[in-house]
Parts: structure tokens; C-alpha cells; sequence
């Protein structure tokens, strides 16, 4: 028996890597956030969980900056490398940016960053891949009804 939740009725790749990999993000920071919070106090576990925000952020802005540079054209794979360069160098910039500004606050914990930050940049590229491989990717265009019935298009 499948469950379905209402939320995720499209089988159409961004849209399942998108949700899948925002949730195990969100997922492992809540996680990430409790196990510090257990072990070390709040203090880091807010750290931790800042981080996971911010990665979260980020890579969904990124995420949906290649889908609009990329769009529903098929055409546009040819520009896919670039816009995906060019998103890549702004989340870059920005998570630089946001580093330089926010690295003399008082009352940082740079391990609970590292734990909040790389942990949830690895839970993304899980769910991404997860979304992925629950999608319904077309390896071909299916046959159109012009096409007469016995031969190859």
C-alpha cells in the first residue's frame, strides 16, 4: 500500500529533487540540532542548526536557479553548463560572503558549524539522489499519433 501525502503527486524530476532533498536536509539538521543540544547545549546546537539552514537556503536557491535557466525547453541543455557554472560561482560567493561577515560573531562554535553545515550539504546530495531515482525520466520521446503504426519514427 503506498501512502500518498498530497504533496508529491508529480513524478517530474525537479520537482521530487527539490522536495526530497529540502527534507532530508531539513531532516538531518532537526537531528543534528537534538544530538548536539544533548551533548554539548544550545549553544552549538543553534550553530549547527543555522548552518543547516544557510546550506538549505542556499542550495535550494541554486536548485532553482538552474531550473529557470534551464526551463522545460529541451533545447536549453546546450546552455545547461554554464547556467549550472554560473549558479555554482554564486553559491559560492554567497556561502563566502556570509562566512566572512559571520566568523567574528561571539559565541561560534566552528565545530558545530562543520558538523551543521557539511552534514546537511551531504543529506542534499542524498535526497537529491533519492528524488532522482523515484522520478520518471523519458529516455526517449514516446511516439506520436502521426506516426504510422509498424514503423520507426
Amino acid at each position: 500500500m503506498r501512502v500518498d501525502i498530497g504533496v508529491v503527486r508529480t513524478r517530474e524530476p525537479f520537482a521530487r529533487m527539490l522536495l526530497a532533498g529540502a527534507a532530508a536536509t531539513a531532516v538531518y539538521g532537526f537531528v543534528a540540532c537534538g544530538v548536539l543540544a544533548v551533548v554539548d547545549g544550545p549553544v552549538p546546537a543553534l550553530n549547527a542548526g543555522v548552518a543547516a539552514f544557510l546550506v538549505l537556503l542556499l542550495f535550494v536557491a541554486g536548485a532553482l536557479g538552474v531550473h529557470a535557466v534551464l526551463g522545460s525547453d529541451a533545447r536549453a541543455a546546450a546552455s545547461a553548463l554554464m547556467g549550472a557554472l554560473v549558479v555554482y560561482v554564486g553559491q559560492l560567493t554567497l556561502g563566502t560572503a556570509l562566512v566572512l561577515v559571520l566568523r567574528d560573531l561571539p559565541g561560534l562554535d566552528r565545530d558545530a558549524i562543520a558538523i551543521g553545515g557539511l552534514g546537511a550539504a551531504l543529506a542534499w546530495q542524498v535526497g537529491m539522489v533519492a528524488g532522482f531515482l523515484t522520478s520518471r525520466v523519458l529516455v526517449f520521446e514516446p511516439a506520436t499519433a502521426t506516426t504510422p503504426a509498424g514503423s520507426r519514427p
